[in-house]
């Protein structure tokens, strides 16, 4: 990759051809620097090599991870603002290949009875896009092993009932 001025900076390597790999390449080519990507596979027809290519945005430390201490949480929110805002500008144009859409999340019982999930939707309300639904209710009916045919409509009906009752 030839740097965007012509003139290099310096020479870096960047190992790895994911979304984090192409990005820190693509910022060192704005900084003029010369810069190799190397990776152990690429996708075939594919520019990424990340099984997460397919991203899942989350703001921290929802999926970032635990963090012990503000210095480095306030890092990783910054930085996922910056991302966030750069995915949702290159959204817009329908040439990137980047298209947002929206996430739900379930949890087995109410958030407010979990310390954890409540500190995650606290954080993750900081966002504009967030909504939290506390009156949502969700019917389990998938996953029956290898009966989902056997048991299909005798367990829809009985879904669609148990939906009847909450209604």
């Amino acid at each position: 990759m030839s740097p965007a001025s012509g003139r290099a900076a310096g020479r870096a390597l960047v190992i790895g051809a994911g979304v984090s790999g192409l990005t820190t390449a693509l910022c060192l080519r704005r900084e003029s620097f010369a810069v190799t990507v190397v990776a152990e596979r690429y996708a075939p027809g594919i520019a990424s090599a990340g099984a997460g290519a397919g991203a899942l945005w989350q703001w921290p430390p929802a999926g970032c991870g635990r963090h012990n201490d503000s210095t480095s949480l306030d890092r990783s929110r910054k930085w996922c603002m910056v991302s966030h805002r750069t995915f949702t500008e290159l959204s817009e144009d329908p040439n990137t290949g980047i298209r947002t859409r929206p996430a739900v999340f379930y949890f087995r019982r109410p958030v407010h009875e979990d310390a954890r999930e409540l500190f995650k939707m606290r954080e993750s309300s900081r966002l504009p896009q967030f909504r939290h639904d506390p009156g949502t209710r969700i019917i389990h009916n998938y996953g029956h092993g290898g009966s989902g045919f056997t048991l299909s409509w005798g367990c829809a009906e009985e879904a669609a009932g148990l939906a009847a009752q909450l209604a």
